[in-house]
């Protein structure tokens, strides 16, 4: 068999047999039924439901507010040629000249081009009316309109979406202008599982929802859509071994972010209170530092943000230190209050002074010396319990740290007579 099409006296005797058959299937009609009988040319007719008027005008210039493009084609002819119009499918064209025209009203006639010899082509309406405009512009924002937010994936959450291009440049004529009420570009977010990014037609909508007939620029913009998974804020905490230096005291540790956002599955993450992130060794820290500390991710949780905090370690250098156990006394207490410290809460009623200082004052410190006292002065008093912070009186050449900061209070008028 591919000796035979290899053959050139095959190949060119298909080609004529195939010649032959279309010669007579375009000429069948022009014979009669009869041998001697006058040929008969049967006429029929098709109409072209694919036809578009095409129009030709200056776009740079010009822009069109209106025109009736709607149009009947009709093709006429043998049957034969009717079939062959159809098999072949030529680029035939529909169209009006408006390339010499400027703005105004215009009625124009339709033309046709490119259909085979041998058809007659019938357009209704024969002419069209066409209103030109010079063509202006404007810049105008973009609106983002989501569709089937309810059915993204169970338990997401959509974010603002980004659009590249906030604003875009629109062309048309001012009275296709005046009439725009928004640009909207549509995304559909069904079964949306995650963050995704499309490139979205921009149309251009008249006052009652009507699509608009404009040149758009860019035609077409990148919109992000954020899909977030379900999400929880949770404290972080963490624990502390060993013990430092001798001479060495920690003033304070602080975390950059005192909690964390943890995103997942609601189920996995319903139940999680809080993340551990490690234990500090305090006998591997010689002075102060900034540690970074990765969060550990539970299980069941896809991510975390911030994914890295920082560890501030403040410590304090001193020679020697005492403890003392003073009561505390009340400043500046109004003649018409009473205040007390409730005997739960002070036990003894002395509260634990720590002072740091060089050997020499420090052997030459007394209780005398240190006052621990609450001024009332710059309180606002009313009746009832308040919690007050408990202040500290001493030489300024030591530094001193209460053991308890603060201290509840029960305010009471004075009863008269007392």
């Amino acid at each position: 068999m591919d000796r035979l099409f290899n053959n050139n006296w095959f190949l060119k005797l298909i080609s004529l047999v195939i010649a032959t058959m279309l010669f007579l299937f375009v000429n069948m009609d022009d014979f009669g039924n009869h041998p001697g009988a006058t040929p008969i040319m049967s006429t029929e007719q098709i109409q072209l439901d694919e036809a578009e008027l095409d129009i030709y005008y200056d776009d740079e210039q010009y822009a069109i507010a209106s025109i009736d493009d709607d149009i009947d084609v009709r093709v006429s002819g043998t049957q034969s040629a009717l079939t062959l119009f159809q098999v072949t499918n030529p680029s035939y064209e529909v169209y009006v000249d408006l390339s010499e025209y400027g703005t105004g009203v215009h009625t124009v006639d339709v033309q046709t081009a490119n259909f085979p010899s041998g058809l007659n082509v019938s357009v209704e309406p024969s002419t069209v009316r066409v209103v030109l405009e010079e063509r202006q512009a404007v810049t105008l924002p973009v609106d983002v309109e989501l569709m089937n937010e309810e059915q993204i994936a169970e338990g997401h959450t959509i974010g603002d979406p980004e659009v590249n291009t906030g604003e875009v440049e629109v062309h048309a004529g001012a009275s296709v202008l005046d009439n725009i009420t928004s640009l909207q570009a549509f995304v559909d977010v069904a079964g949306a599982d995650e963050t995704f990014t499309e490139v979205v037609e921009v149309i251009a909508y008249g006052p009652y929802g009507e699509q608009l007939d404009a040149h758009i620029d860019p035609e077409a913009v990148e919109i992000t859509v954020p899909i977030r998974l379900p999400s929880k804020e949770v404290p972080l905490e963490y624990d502390t071994t060993g013990e430092l230096e001798d001479g060495l005291e920690v003033l304070e540790m602080t975390l950059s972010d005192e909690a964390v956002t943890i995103y997942g599955r609601y189920d996995d993450i319903n139940d999680i209170d809080s993340i551990h992130i490690g234990t500090l060794d305090l006998s591997s820290i010689e002075e102060s530092e900034t540690r970074e500390v990765e969060i550990p991710l539970p299980d069941g949780v896809s991510y975390v943000r911030p994914e890295v905090i920082e560890l501030d370690i403040l410590l304090d250098e001193f020679e020697e230190s005492t403890s003392l156990d003073l009561e505390i006394e009340m400043d500046n207490l109004p003649e018409t209050y009473n205040a007390s410290i409730p005997v739960e809460q002070d036990g003894d009623r002395a509260y634990r002074v720590t002072v740091h200082g060089d050997e020499e004052a420090l052997s030459e410190l007394s209780e005398e010396d240190i006052r621990l006292y609450i001024d009332f002065s710059e309180e606002e008093l009313e009746t009832g319990e308040q919690v007050v912070p408990i202040q500290v009186e001493g030489p300024n050449d030591l530094e001193y740290r209460l053991e308890v900061e603060e201290v509840p209070v029960e305010i009471t008028e004075t009863v008269a007579g007392e």
